[in-house]
């Protein structure tokens, strides 16, 4: 009886060993490197991640895999398993960068770029499930393109698109809100400056103030700018997070569930192809130096952060060519 026993607990050792090595091991082959969301062999680009109230990932991006520029759809619950990609756009003309979230009733709207009146406007959508989606609505109306929305809904349940415009003779930074999804403001120019400000990101943080971050070549080279508000009004003058003989773009800004802000971009830094960075601060103020996330030689670009199983995950998603055609990858940043 006794030999039994030693042998038994020698078992469970082992299998604790093993499923300990096991989970390390999916953790380090995660961090840094990456798993293949999709496989087309078209063109996949600018996911956008959320988790839902019910603990869902749904991950929303841009494909030409139907002929011409369309938003498809996935979803899983472990982020391991995904769904069939679904079709959410089906317009001939092409429909670019989606945002995505949940509102404070669960419904879902979806903000993203359109060529369909023959120029590139705000077009928006909402969804009580995150597949039947209503019948999409022009939000932006302008002779100039207008790129890249960035989708929030603040604390007090307005609704707010960030997106760069180049109305006023070149790029810069504009922002709409609503109470109801359906009817907009006029467009407010935030940026005015003469350099080409692009893709911005807005969140609204646990202390209800409102950040912006973008790009800029006011510098010369593209480099990383934010700027805060209390009452999305009046806003702080930019500052510059990134001052480096690089290329810095495509940023995203985060804030996790221990107050902590993460901005994540793209650099090429490191390799002429660009890869992930990120920084991160308790105070806006005060920020860590760039960390390196991808060290692939392949392109790593328009990375954006979303929470994770618990208050100590994160995970991130990126467009990358490395499997030979650009696709959608995503890993777990902490």
């Amino acid at each position: 009886m006794k030999k039994q026993f030693i042998i038994i607990i020698v078992v469970i050792l082992f299998i604790s060993i093993g499923l300990s090595g096991c989970v390390e091991e999916q953790k380090k082959n995660l961090e840094g490197i990456g798993l293949q969301l999709t496989t087309d062999p078209l063109r996949d680009e600018d996911p956008f991640l959320i988790r839902n109230s019910n603990g869902l990932y749904m991950c929303v991006w841009c494909s030409n895999r139907s002929g011409n520029g369309d938003i498809w759809y996935s979803s899983s619950f472990d982020m391991s398993n995904w769904s069939n990609p679904v079709q959410l756009t089906s317009n001939l003309s092409d429909d670019w960068y989606p945002s995505l979230i949940q509102d404070s009733n669960n419904e879902y709207w979806m903000a993203w770029v359109s060529w369909r009146k023959y120029n590139y406007d705000i077009w928006c959508a909402n969804s009580k499930d995150g597949i039947n989606w209503s019948e999409p609505i022009q939000i932006t109306m302008n002779i100039s393109n207008d790129w890249a929305p960035h989708i929030i809904q603040d604390a007090s349940g307005i609704y707010w698109i960030v997106f760069s415009s180049g109305r006023s003779g070149n790029n810069d930074i504009w922002y709409i809100n609503s109470a109801d999804g359906k009817n907009w403001s006029n467009p407010i120019q935030f940026t005015t400056d003469l350099a080409e400000d692009n893709c911005p990101s807005l969140i609204q943080d646990s202390k209800g103030t409102y950040w912006i971050v973008w790009h800029s070549n006011l510098q010369g080279e593209y480099d990383i700018y934010y700027s805060n508000s209390t009452d999305g009004i009046t806003w702080s003058h930019p500052i510059l997070l990134t001052n480096q003989k690089s290329v810095d773009m495509y940023p995203f800004i985060y804030q996790d569930s221990n107050s902590a802000y993460w901005i994540t971009w793209t650099s090429d830094r490191s390799d002429i192809q660009g890869d992930i960075w990120y920084s991160t601060s308790y105070n806006g103020r005060s920020w860590s130096s760039p960390t390196q996330f991808t060290t692939s030689t392949s392109k790593d670009y328009t990375p954006k952060i979303a929470e994770g199983y618990s208050d100590d995950m994160l995970w991130i998603t990126w467009v990358s060519d490395r499997s030979g055609n650009l696709d959608i990858w995503y890993s777990q940043i902490r």
